[in-house]
C-alpha cells in the first residue's frame, strides 16, 4: 500500500495516541454537563449518512471509511482514521466521523496532526468540528489532542505573517533587518509548535571538545529507537556487543529518541527502561537531536535537553549544538523547523570550523531510497542543502527506518541509520538515489581518521551488511 509521509508520520504516533487512550478509558468516566447548542454545521455533520458518503470516496479511502464503519475491532478503526485523514477526498466523511466518533482511540488516532495537513488548514469546518470535540467529549484524552490541533491551527496562522515577513525582507535584500527580525520568528516558530522551550535552551553553547584516544575516532550512529520493542532491545545488544571487541569513542543520536510522543520529564521511568540499561553499559557518552517524535509531548524537548546532568551517557546540551572529535567536527541540529536563527547558526559555525571532517548531523533526510515521493523531502531539502554545500563532507539522517547509503549530492556524503529499533520501512531498490538500502534494524558505525572516513552499516544479529569509505586528499 503507498503511503504518503504525512500518513506514514502519523501511523507511528498512532501507537501513543492507542496507549494514552486506553489509559484514560481505565479511570472513571467523568460526569459531562449538558453540551452546547449545535451550529447549524454540527447538525448536518451528526445527521448526514456515513454509509453515503463512504460510498462517494474512491476505492482505498472507502475501504477505511468501511473499516471505520462497521468493524469492532479498535486498532483496525485506528489505523483506518489514521490513514484517511490525510485524503483530501474524505474531508467530508472524516468531519461527520469526529463529531460522532466514541472511540476515545479511534478519535485521537484521526485528529492526531490534523493541524499539519495541508487540506484541513484551509478547512473552515474544522474548527467549528475540533471545538465541539473540546466542549462535549466525555473522553479526557479526546479533549487535549482536539485542543492542541485547535492551538496549532491558530498559531500556525500567526507564524506565517512573521514568515512572509521575513521572505520580503530576504527579497528586497534587506538581509540586516532580517538578521534582526529573525529572534522575533524564532519565538513565533516555538509558539506554532507547542513547545515548552526557553529560548537560552534554543541556542547553541559555544564550540565544545569530545576527548577521544587517537585516530580513527569510532562513532556510534542510530536512530528512531525510543519503542522498548524486542527489535530495539536485541539492536541495542548488538551495539553492546561490537563495542566490546570495535570500542566507541562516543555516540550520536539521530532522533526519534522516544515514542509515540517524546517523554513528559527528565526522571521518568522509560529513561531507564529505554536508555540508561540499554545504551549506559557501553560507558560512553551519547550527543542525542530531536527528532519529530520527540517534540509530539511539548515538555518532551526540555525534559531531552534536561536529563544530561542526570546521566552517565545521554548529551543534549540545545536545541542544536557543535563539537569537536579528534579531526572531524559534529553540528547536531533540530530538522523539525529549521528558522532563521539555527540555519545563520549552522551556515556560520561551518564557515567557522577548521576541522578536517564536517558531519552534520539531524533527523530528516533531503533524500532517501524508498517508495515515497522525494517530493516529500523538498521543502527541508530546499533549506538545508544550500547550507551543506561546499561546507559539510557528510550528513548523517534517521526518519526513514531503514539503512541507507544514498547518492551524494553537491559533494555532500549522505547516509541514514533509522533502523535502531522501531518498525522498519519499505526500501526502493530500484532508486536512482541508491547507493546501498535495507530495510533492517541496525546502527552505523563511523571510523574517523585525518584522509579517511568509513561507514559500516550492522544489522540487530551483528552482521555487517555494507561498508565504504570516504578519502580525502591533501595536508590534514
Amino acid at each position: 500500500m503507498r503511503r504518503s509521509l504525512a500518513v506514514a508520520l502519523l501511523a507511528a504516533a498512532a501507537f501513543a495516541a492507542r496507549a494514552a487512550a486506553s489509559q484514560a478509558t481505565a479511570a472513571a468516566k467523568p460526569v459531562v454537563s449538558a453540551a452546547p447548542a449545535e451550529s447549524q454545521t454540527i447538525r448536518h455533520l451528526r445527521r448526514v449518512s456515513l454509509e453515503a458518503l463512504a460510498a462517494k470516496l474512491p476505492v482505498e479511502e472507502r475501504a477505511w471509511a468501511e473499516t471505520l464503519r462497521t468493524s469492532a475491532d479498535g486498532d483496525k478503526r485506528a489505523d483506518a482514521g489514521n490513514m484517511i485523514v490525510d485524503r483530501p477526498d474524505a474531508t467530508d466523511f472524516v468531519l461527520a466521523l469526529l463529531v460522532r466518533e466514541k472511540d476515545p482511540i479511534v478519535l485521537r488516532a484521526t485528529m492526531m496532526n490534523i493541524y499539519a495537513i495541508p487540506h484541513f488548514r484551509k478547512e473552515p469546518r474544522i474548527r467549528e468540528v475540533l471545538r465541539y470535540v473540546v466542549a462535549t467529549s466525555p473522553e479526557p484524552a479526546a479533549v487535549e489532542v482536539a485542543l492542541e490541533q485547535l492551538r496549532a491551527l491558530a498559531m500556525h496562522e500567526l507564524r506565517e505573517v512573521m514568515s512572509d515577513r521575513m521572505a520580503r525582507e530576504r527579497a528586497a535584500g534587506h538581509g540586516e533587518l532580517a538578521a534582526a527580525l529573525a529572534p522575533a520568528e524564532d519565538r513565533a516558530i516555538n509558539l506554532d509548535r507547542g513547545l515548552m522551550l526557553p529560548t537560552f535552551l534554543r541556542r547553541s553553547p559555544p564550540l565544545f571538545e569530545k576527548k577521544v584516544h587517537g585516530e580513527p575516532v569510532r562513532v556510534l550512529a542510530f536512530g528512531d529507537y525510543g519503542t522498548g520493542s524486542d527489535e530495539q532491545k536485541a539492536t541495542a545488544a548488538a551495539m553492546r556487543r561490537y563495542h566490546a571487541s570495535h570500542p566507541f569513542d562516543f555516540g550520536l543520536t539521530l532522533g526519534d529518541n522516544f515514542y509515540g510522543q517524546g517523554l513528559p520529564s527528565p526522571d521518568h521511568p522509560r529513561w531507564k527502561e529505554q536508555f540508561e540499561e540499554l545504551y549506559g553499559p557501553m560507558g560512553i557518552e551519547i550527543f542525542a537531536c530531536f527528532g519529530n517524535h520527540d517534540e509530539y509531548d511539548p515538555d518532551s524537548p526540555a525534559a531531552e535537553i534536561l536529563r544530561s546532568p542526570r546521566s552517565d551517557s545521554w548529551r543534549m546540551p540545545a536545541q542544536f549544538y557543535t563539537y569537536t572529535a579528534g579531526p572531524a567536527q559534529f553540528f547536531a541540529i533540530d530538522c523539525n523547523d529549521m528558522s532563521e536563527v539555527q540555519q545563520r547558526w549552522l551556515r556560520d559555525a561551518l564557515d567557522a570550523s577548521r576541522a578536517r571532517w564536517k558531519i552534520v548531523y539531524g533527523h530528516f533526510p533531503p533524500y532517501l531510497a524508498a517508495d515515497y515521493e522525494n517530493g516529500e523531502f523538498k521543502e527541508f531539502s530546499s533549506v538545508i542543502m544550500p547550507i551543506l554545500k561546499g561546507r559539510a563532507d557528510v550528513y548523517f539522517a534517521g526518519h526513514h527506518h531503514s539503512l541507507q547509503h544514498v547518492q551524494d549530492v553537491d559533494g555532500v556524503h549522505l547516509f541514514i541509520s533509522g533502523g535502531g529499533g522501531a518498525g522498519t520501512y519499505e526500501v526502493d531498490e530500484k532508486s536512482p538515489r541508491k547507493v546501498f538500502a535495507k530495510q533492517e534494524n541496525g546502527f552505523a558505525v563511523m571510523e574517523i581518521a585525518a584522509d579517511s572516513l568509513g561507514v559500516r552499516f550492522i544489522d540487530k544479529d551483528s552482521h555487517e551488511l555494507y561498508e565504504t569509505t570516504i578519502s580525502k586528499q591533501g595536508n590534514p
